[in-house]
């Protein structure tokens, strides 16, 4: 004895698009797309090479408040701030005083031995403010 598969021929009443009040379903629209925005990749913090993402920095500008002292300075990846400020203005300050690096707006002090290009990133040039400053001299005792 064989089993055969048993065979049904659709109804009205099983087919649900042959219903007469059934509504044709419209194609759904897809979303806007969204800007793509480049994503920050922290994976490999340390690496020498900038993410394809990002603008790399090319030059920088050394001014103070009031003054610019050289613009547009190449960057390369072995800039620092130091080779900066020394590159732009060619004497030491006065006794008691420092230079200071700062970002444009203020809320960033740069170190001096820093790369530039591990610190600036995302935009191709930059103004690095300089500002003189007493050095305080530390008491020890309170500490």
């Amino acid at each position: 004895m064989t089993i055969q598969p048993m065979q049904f021929s659709p109804t009205p009443n099983d087919d649900p698009m042959a219903s007469s009040n059934h509504v044709p379903l419209t194609p759904r629209k897809s979303p806007p797309r969204l800007q793509q925005v480049p994503a920050l990749d922290f994976s490999s913090a340390e690496s020498s090479t900038p993410s394809p993402t990002f603008m790399q920095l090319k030059s920088v500008t050394i001014r103070s408040s009031n003054r610019v002292y050289k613009q547009n300075i190449a960057v390369t990846d072995k800039t620092t701030f130091s080779s900066l400020l020394s590159f732009a203005i060619k004497k030491t300050p006065p006794p008691g005083k420092q230079f200071v690096l700062q970002s444009e707006d203020g809320e960033l002090e740069y170190m001096p031995e820093d790369p530039v290009r591990k610190v600036i990133f995302g935009t191709i040039h930059a103004d690095v403010v300089v500002k003189m400053e007493d050095i305080r001299e530390v008491d020890f005792s309170q500490f």
